[in-house]
């Protein structure tokens, strides 16, 4: 090699190359380890459908996803928002459940808002769960895996399913796959946020037994340790994420050809889908048990647990509350507590009252 190639390849190229690398994988390794602290101590918290603080993107795609979910006959249970599952990020859920099939199936709408330019992330998943916590959960999630699954989750992901009835039958092939022997009875929805956060709970905690978070601030939030932030930087490389995509759409529809189903599905990203979207003048689906908005200044409330009507407390602990439909009186139990909910600022301006959960 000639002397000129061989002082360009030194002093040019590689230092180039080495400059790039650190671009793409240290930079992000050295952010994501001293910048990103996950709250496992936020709560998730209920919110009304009319609240202003959920995004007028969420509001079309759970619009959307209800019109397919209620043609298969399932029901809203609880709308669910976080301020602070990751730095600064924020989170909004919708469950539902089939009361007819009562198969212990629960559907999740999750919405999470991108921040700093990134695309928005947002997903259906059907969930169910044996009393022995065995985790069984199908989702049409084109994000990918960063984080390891815990031993007891069992998840197919087809990425971008547009049917979701399909998607549900898919589900149902996937737990006769498994070992799910019994299912779990659903939980009251008043329970839902808090058996959920103990699961982000428990999950956090495996992984920092594996040593690969580590837990700050008393235990509120999680920070990456450099092994984990390093794989978390590799896996969201920009051909990474699309070939990762890739392969988990192939994996997909072999599992799908291998049980007796079409491989190829109509694919949709959601995520452009929700870009594009129009206004949405439409009003979201309440639930039974929900109150009006009017109706939540110094109330606490529970669903019923026969007719999953609206129960109301002037207090938390009351000993014993009636329903308002059924006429049952009941105890609030730690299965079926009475909660309240968190008022938006500007609702809270507007009944007088300061902000939080009163």
């Amino acid at each position: 090699m000639p002397e000129f190639y061989r002082l360009l390849l030194i002093f040019v190229c590689l230092p180039t190359l080495a400059l790039w690398i650190s671009y793409l994988i240290v930079g992000p390794t050295i952010r994501a380890v001293r910048n990103t602290r996950i709250q496992v101590s936020t709560p998730l918290k209920p919110m009304l459908p009319t609240d202003p603080r959920l995004p007028g993107g969420a509001r079309w795609f759970f619009a959307d996803v209800w019109a397919q979910l209620e043609s298969i006959g399932f029901e809203p249970v609880i709308y669910l928002h976080s301020d602070a599952i990751a730095s600064g990020g924020a989170s909004f859920l919708m469950i539902l459940e089939h009361p007819v099939n009562q198969d212990g199936v629960a559907a999740a709408i999750a919405f999470v808002p991108g921040r700093h330019g990134a695309s928005v992330q947002c997903s259906v998943e059907y969930s169910t769960e044996s009393p022995e916590r065995l985790d069984v959960t199908t989702t049409n999630s084109s994000g990918a895996d960063i984080l390891p699954r815990l031993p007891n989750e069992r998840v197919l992901r087809v990425p971008g399913m547009r049917d979701l009835a399909a998607l549900y039958s898919v589900h149902g092939l996937h737990l006769a796959t498994t070992e799910v022997r019994e299912k779990r009875n659903f939980p009251a929805p008043t329970q839902l946020h808090a058996d959920m956060q103990n699961a982000t709970f428990r999950r956090f905690t495996w992984l920092a037994d594996m040593g690969a978070v580590r837990f700050t601030d008393e235990g509120r939030r999680v920070r990456f340790n450099w092994r984990c932030a390093l794989g978390v930087a590799w896996k969201l490389l920009p051909i990474n994420r699309r070939s990762r995509l890739t392969l988990a759409r192939r994996r997909a529809a072999r599992w799908l050809n291998r049980h007796g189903m079409p491989g190829h599905y109509e694919y949709l990203d959601f995520a452009r889908a929700v870009a594009n979207h129009g206004a949405f003048s439409g009003n979201l689906p309440i639930p039974d048990w929900y109150p009006s908005a009017d109706d939540t200044v110094g109330r606490w409330f529970k669903s019923c647990d026969v007719c999953r009507s609206r129960v109301a407390a002037d207090r938390p602990d009351c000993d014993v509350v009636t329903c308002s439909t059924c006429g049952l009186e009941q105890t609030p139990t730690d299965e079926s507590p009475l909660i309240a909910f968190d008022l938006a600022p500007k609702q809270s301006e507007r009944c007088g009252i300061r902000r939080g959960v009163f």
